[in-house]
């Protein structure tokens, strides 16, 4: 998905676009984050996400809400040339989002998980996200 490869339709459909492959990236950076147990990469990844979601936002708004439209599961039959280009850039988005899901919730069955396991050995007495332990 190259910006190089694509006639251009207009100012707004060209900043979309680019909006929508930097978030790809940003998912991909917060995925990232979280598979290093980088606390800070994280961080500065989802206020990069946020900021740019907002922008989006403001891109749409300011459009009409053509380019929203665009974006929906549903693949537009007009759509062809930048039109196309956004609404599989904005499927990727979706397919990230189902992974980032997916990460997040492992991530925090691993911490409790890992939580009930320091409480047990520590001997304290917890019960946990259904997990049980002795009580000493």
């Amino acid at each position: 998905m190259s910006l190089d490869t694509i006639a251009p339709m207009d100012d707004n459909s060209v900043l979309y676009l680019q909006q929508l492959e930097e978030l790809i990236s940003e998912m991909s950076n917060g995925m990232d984050a979280i598979a290093s147990n980088s606390v800070d990469k994280l961080k500065r990844s989802v206020a990069c996400q946020e900021a740019l979601c907002a922008s989006m936002t403001a891109t749409t708004i300011a459009d009409g809400n053509r380019l929203r439209n665009l974006s929906q599961s549903a693949l537009p039959l007009s759509a062809e040339g930048i039109e196309l280009t956004i609404w599989k850039a904005s499927n990727t988005i979706r397919q990230l989002n189902l992974q980032y899901d997916a990460l997040l919730k492992q991530s925090g069955k691993t911490i409790s998980l890992l939580a009930a396991l320091c409480d047990n050995h520590s001997g304290r007495a917890t019960e946990q996200q259904g997990l049980w332990s002795k009580q000493q």
